[in-house]
Formats: structure tokens, sequence, C-alpha cells
């Protein structure tokens, strides 16, 4: 959908009064769908500016109890990041709530989501929730277990690599921002035979006759089209446009700290690192996180021990929950900690009492200085 360009300075103008900023045209298009058709599904890289759409969403939707989703480790950057638009003008509500994925992913009995009750999610970097069926996200299949259970709850999605594994990935998130008016199919086995239908694993005859092309048009192009220009889909591939790419090879220093971490999966001190309850199901490696951080020479790690008690229990749990995973019982910490709960594993509940005793003050510990000359 077009956006006039006089639009544009009409809602910057509504937000922004004092005139020191001035929205993008794809962060306006975001907002004006959104308020047109009651949801968005917006796909721009890095640096469109999602976390101002997000904070403009949530002031304007104040009455929704809007809840502002982002990845676990963007928590203060967004925060942050909402404080500097207020500097340049802005006038964004100070109730915005924040939460991230991991606290959705480690919502067992849905205290969190119960807390705030939000009437709207806007998730920023929505590609956490991607695939609700098996073997996607756990986190996803929280988010679509609430939006069953309050149907009245709508959604603004945000992210900028949703095409990864094709329209399994973001099917249901375009029917959960634009509901009826989403372009692909709304069950899931429907979404799969498009799927199927896409990468030429499965029939393509029920997919051309719903896109209404013939059998010697280009399926795919029809449906990027279908895509493209279906209203309350924003999608932008220009962020980049003309940006050098240069690969840098890094040779890791400390060897110690990689063979405990590869051999054990520990840090000094015996922190372990599989502790994610990871919202990625693809990531069930926790140490992967970990070499990121060994990779511009620094590890994140608690700043006071923790007692021995504690994490000798915290040890054992984790180490049970590694097998499970290693031998395929599950795919998350979080989906181990439901069977360890199922089946009355002596580690969980020993875990799970103790756990609350001592809460870890993360912090990091550099080992050179290689993050700053990178």
């Amino acid at each position: 959908m077009e956006c006039d360009p006089s639009a544009v300075s009409e809602i910057s103008l509504a937000l922004n009064p004092s005139r020191q900023g001035e929205l993008r045209l794809i962060q306006a298009m975001a907002v004006r769908d959104s308020l047109q058709l009651g949801g968005v599904f917006l796909g721009a890289r890095v640096g469109a500016g999602k976390t101002l759409v997000a904070g403009v969403l949530a002031t304007l939707y104040e009455d929704e109890r809007p809840l502002v989703v982002v990845p676990g480790g963007h928590l203060e950057k967004t925060e942050h990041e909402l404080a500097e638009y207020r500097k340049q003008g802005w006038q964004l509500s100070h109730k915005i709530q924040i939460g991230t994925y991991n606290d959705i992913a480690r919502d067992a009995d849905e205290k969190f989501l119960r807390a705030h009750a939000p009437g709207r999610l806007i998730c920023d970097e929505a590609d956490k929730l991607r695939r609700v069926s098996r073997g996607g996200s756990g986190t996803a299949a929280r988010v679509n277990d609430w939006i069953c259970a309050h149907p009245e709850t709508r959604m603004d999605a945000m992210t900028g690599t949703f095409f990864k594994e094709g329209i399994r990935d973001y099917g249901h998130l375009m029917n959960w921002t634009l509901r009826g008016a989403a372009p692909v199919p709304r069950l899931p086995l429907d979404i799969a035979a498009w799927n199927g239908a896409l990468k030429g694993t499965g029939s393509d005859k029920r997919m051309r006759l719903e896109l209404g092309i013939g059998p010697d048009e280009d399926l795919k192009a029809a449906f990027r089209s279908r895509i493209w220009y279906s209203p309350g889909v924003i999608i932008s591939i220009d962020a980049f446009t003309g940006v050098a790419l240069k690969f840098r090879k890094i040779v890791l220093g400390d060897s110690a700290i990689l063979e405990e971490l590869y051999e054990d999966g520990t840090l000094p001190g015996g922190w372990d690192v599989v502790d994610t309850g990871d919202e990625d199901a693809e990531s069930v490696d926790g140490t992967w996180a970990v070499q990121r951080q060994l990779a511009l020479d620094f590890y994140y790690t608690p700043a006071t021990p923790p007692p021995a008690p504690w994490l000798r229990a915290r040890r054992q749990y984790f180490r049970w929950v590694r097998k499970l995973i290693a031998a395929g019982g599950a795919k998350t910490e979080l989906q181990a900690r439901r069977l360890a709960i199922q089946w009355g594993e002596e580690v969980w509940a020993a875990w799970s009492q103790i756990e609350p005793t001592f809460i870890p003050h993360i912090v990091p510990v550099w080992l050179g200085d290689l993050a700053i000359n990178y």
C-alpha cells in the first residue's frame, strides 16, 4: 500500500509537535496500517526504526494495555532508545510496559501474561515466535495459547528475518496480526501445504487455485506479489543497500576456558551456560551464545559466586536437560522442564526448591581488548 508523503508529515506532527523528528515512510505506513486494520506485519531490516514504531503504537494503543515484547538482551537497550526518542520530542507514553521473549518462555503457568493482561502484543524481532507447529518455538506456542484463550488480544509484529524457512515460519504471525485479512491460510495444515508447494515438495494445484493463477504462471512470483501488496504487510529490503560487507578472522585466546566450555558446558567458577529456557528452538546448545561473547574476548558470569548447594543443584539439573536434548527427548529447556515436572525428576525438585534462594547478578568478565579494537 502506498502512503502519501503528506500523511507522513501529519502522523509525525501529531506525535512530535516540536517538529524535531519525522517518521520515515516505512514507519508511517506501519502505524497507519495498524490503526486502520487493527494490526501490522512489518518486515524491515536493522536500522529501519522498529523501536520507534513500537513506542508509537504502544502510546496510541495505551488503553488496550499494550505489552512491547523484545529479545532478552534488548530490554535495557529498548528502554534507553525510547528515552532518547522522548528527548527528540516524541510524545511517547511513560507507561509503556516492556517484557521479553524469555519472560514468556519461562512463564509455565502464564503468571507473567496474566499479570500484564495485554490487550495488544507489540512484538519486536518477532522471528523469535517462528513456527507454532512441532519443532517450532516454545514461546510461539505460549503466545498462541494466550491468543486462543483471549481472542480479543491484537498484535503488531516486526522482524527483519522472516523468510528464513518459508511460510511456516511467519504464516501464523500474519494471522495473529491481520486475522481475516491475512494473505496466507489460517490453518496450519494449509500453511504446510503452501510451504510444500513453494518448495516444490508438494502439489501446487490448490495454491494456484487460491491465488487465481494458471498452471503455466510463476507460482513464487504470484505469492510474493500477494504478500507484497497485501494491506497490513509492510516490507522493506532497502536498509543496507550499498553497504560493503567485510569478513575478519578472529582467533579465540584462552584455550582453557574453551576446553571447559566444550567438555563440561561450564565457565570458570562452575557457571553452567545452558540455562536459556531458550525460545529459539534451533539454539538448544547454550554454548553458542558464549562462543559469540568469547569471540570478542569476554563472557558473562555472576558478580557474586553462587552458594555451593545452589550451584550444584543448578548444574545437576541442566546437565540432565542437556542429556535429554542430546537424546532427542526435548528441544528446549522449557520442554525439558515440563517433562521433569511430569516425570517427578529429583534434579528438578531439588533445583526448583533452591533456585529462589539466590538471584545472580550477571556481569561481564573481560579477557582482552579485542572488542574495543574491533
